[in-house]
């Protein structure tokens, strides 16, 4: 069993760091509105696994003990501005490190993942089987992807997902992080891939902190060797 924690940073597919605000021409002459208006609706792009594309990501083992695990330091942080070659990384490291489930804050990083896989009729045999899906029902499922965000006691906070920076920030945890998730866009525009995996790996060591201190990576285990794999 071996079981891994990712996350990724996104950016709209199409995004030009040539064009002024990184939006292109296509999408400027379909929309109205201001320029504030026009850019929120680009920037919203990246959150469509159909329109986003991966610039970093950063893996962390959530099979591990004790506080350095949940280091950023310990993390694997990979950024690219081509995303063909970030995913084939990615491919990479998930073989190297035999991993065999993925667990992930939200639904998001599976679809993106997968998505960008196929958008790139990309051979990723190890990502293909940790993303795929299998019917329940009228119901899909991940069998071997964990959104971990069900098991935190946030999700009885407001009676929505949880976030995990609100989460950090109400246990009195710094986030040291040099961006924040919302100035992704804007560092990938100035080239900025080193603070763009950075903010992955902060994420990843945020998730992990979380499910150590709930006592949920017992849980996190037990599901990894529930012979989904």
């Amino acid at each position: 069993m071996s079981v891994w924690c990712i996350d990724i940073e996104t950016v709209p597919l199409g995004t030009d760091r040539a064009c002024p605000n990184g939006v292109p021409d296509w999408f400027l002459e379909d929309q109205d509105g201001t320029p504030a208006q026009v850019l929120d609706a680009w920037k919203a792009r990246a959150l469509n696994p159909y329109t986003a594309q991966v610039v970093s990501f950063a893996l962390g083992r959530a099979d591990g003990i004790g506080a350095s695990f949940a280091d950023p330091d310990k993390c694997q942080q990979v950024s690219h501005v081509d995303e063909q070659h970030l995913m084939t990384v990615l491919e990479h490291l998930l073989r190297e490190n035999d991993v065999q489930h993925l667990v992930h804050w939200g639904s998001y990083d599976p679809p993106v993942l997968h998505e960008a896989m196929v958008r790139h009729d990309l051979h990723l045999p190890r990502l293909a089987r940790l993303t795929c899906q299998k019917l329940r029902g009228n119901q899909a499922e991940y069998l071997r992807c964990l959104d971990v965000s069900v098991l935190t006691h946030g999700r009885h906070c407001s009676g929505q997902r949880p976030h995990l920076k609100a989460i950090a920030a109400d246990l009195g945890w710094g986030d040291p992080a040099p961006i924040r998730s919302a100035e992704v866009y804007d560092a990938f525009l100035r080239a900025d891939g080193r603070a763009c995996a950075e903010r992955a790996a902060v994420d990843v060591a945020l998730t992990l902190r979380i499910l150590e201190r709930e006592r949920a990576l017992a849980i996190v285990r037990d599901w990894a060797g529930g012979g989904a794999w």
